[in-house]
C-alpha cells in the first residue's frame, strides 16, 4: 500500500525498473522483438479465430513495446493505440508507425 492507504504508487518502483530495463534494452538492440515473423502470424491468426467477424475494432495495446504486436491486430483495427513502460520503446514504436497515438507510460 501507498504511504495514503491506497494502492495507487504502490508498485510505482517496479514499474519504474521494468521501464528501465526495456529501455535499456532497446537502446542497447536497437529494437526488442519477441518473436519470429512466423510467431505474429501465428498469433494474428488465432486473434481472427477468437474475435471472428469482419467489424473494424478500436484496439489499446497494454505493454505495446516496440509496435511488433501491432501486426496482430492491423488486419481488423480501425484504430491502434498503444502504452507501454518503456518511453525508448514507444519512440521506436512511433518511429516504425509513423502514428502519433501510441502514448507515453501511463
Amino acid at each position: 500500500m501507498g504511504r495514503s492507504g491506497d494502492r495507487r504508487g504502490a508498485d510505482l518502483s517496479s514499474a519504474e525498473r521494468e521501464g528501465r530495463y526495456f529501455d535499456q534494452l532497446v537502446g542497447e538492440s536497437g529494437d526488442f522483438n519477441p518473436f519470429a515473423d512466423r510467431g505474429w502470424e501465428t498469433l494474428a491468426r488465432r486473434f481472427q479465430a477468437a474475435v471472428p467477424g469482419a467489424a473494424r475494432l478500436k484496439v489499446l495495446d497494454v505493454g505495446c513495446g516496440t509496435g511488433q504486436s501491432r501486426r496482430i491486430y492491423q488486419a481488423r483495427s480501425s484504430r491502434y493505440a498503444g502504452i507501454d513502460l518503456s518511453l525508448s520503446a514507444l519512440a521506436l514504436a512511433r518511429g516504425r508507425s509513423g502514428d502519433a497515438s501510441i502514448a507515453n507510460r501511463m
